[in-house]
């Protein structure tokens, strides 16, 4: 019969105080450098420009996974069928890193952008009744 040892070793590790965190990454990144995307745009012109121009695409958003607000809550068969048909775009500098509160504010309010630009897309899609 073989005996087997099993070492178990405790580690002892010290700890310090750290400051108090806001909950946001230390890392900044220049967050206002992408809101000329959006900012001073209104969602539904810029669609029904882009439209115009044969430019059908959706507006995703970079977060946990890639979003498309106004998609987002409709039936899983039908959004997958809006997107291979018309394709999508993704909005530059969007994240699940938020680094300060000038990316957590970009986030939202390039998240409320794409989903007014695409339930415009989604209108001009289904067309006049």
């Amino acid at each position: 019969m073989q005996k087997s040892i099993i070492v178990v070793g405790f580690f002892l590790f010290s700890c310090t105080q750290a400051p108090p965190s806001d909950g946001l990454g230390e890392d900044s990144i220049d967050c206002t450098a992408f809101l000329p995307q959006i900012e001073n745009k209104i969602p539904a012109n810029e669609a029904q420009s882009n439209w115009e121009l044969g430019n059908k695409k959706f507006l995703g958003i970079d977060d946990y996974s890639l979003s498309f607000p106004g998609l987002d809550e409709m039936d899983l068969d039908k959004r997958e069928n809006y997107l291979n048909l018309n394709g999508y775009s993704v909005i530059e500098g969007t994240s699940d890193v938020i680094t300060s509160e000038d990316c957590l504010l970009f986030q939202q309010q390039a998240f409320a952008y794409a989903k007014q630009y695409n339930l415009e897309i989604i209108r001009l899609s289904v067309g006049p009744r």
